[in-house]
Parts: C-alpha cells; structure tokens; sequence
C-alpha cells in the first residue's frame, strides 16, 4: 500500500478489519484509485502534448509515460479479475 493509500484508509477507520468489510469503504477504496488513475493518465498526456510543444524534458515525459502505461496494465487487470469474479458468481449453484 502507498502512504496516500493508508491515509486515506485510516481516515475512516483504524481498524483493518474494518477497513476490508465495509462495502461503502469498499467502493470509495475503488473510486480513490479510479481518480488516481485518471490523474496519472491525464498527466502522462499533459507531459506528452508539453514535449511536443518543447516545453518539457525527455526524462520527465518518459517518467509520466511510464506511470501511465503500468496505471492502464493495473487498472485492465483489475478489471478481468473482477469479471472473472462476477462469471464465478453467476456459474454458482442455487
């Protein structure tokens, strides 16, 4: 977990236990990484669309490129894991 990660956790709860059970927590957990994503994403463009125009240098637009190529490998992994999880409900018995 990142620092921001565990402040934004003990926030609401000190308790891991806590933290992991509740699905409002849950869902916030969810919609803070979901923003950090897009905030990564629009930064590796604004650095991209800055190099173009020469006002940015190689190594800081290839930091942000970087960042945002590994946000979308998390966030498309946790996307077939949680399709992957929805297809195992569905498939079990009543």
């Amino acid at each position: 977990l990142s620092v921001s990660r565990i402040r934004y956790l003990s926030f609401f709860s000190n308790d891991p236990a806590t933290v992991w059970s509740s699905p409002f927590l849950f869902v916030g957990g969810v919609r803070w990484f979901y923003e950090t994503a897009v905030e990564t994403l629009n930064e590796g463009e604004r650095m991209s669309v800055a190099a173009v125009a020469g006002k940015a240098g190689t190594h800081e637009v290839v930091r942000s490129v970087l960042a945002a190529e590994m946000t979308v490998q998390t966030v498309v992994s946790i996307r077939d894991r949680m399709v992957q999880a929805y297809q195992d409900v569905m498939r079990m018995a009543i």
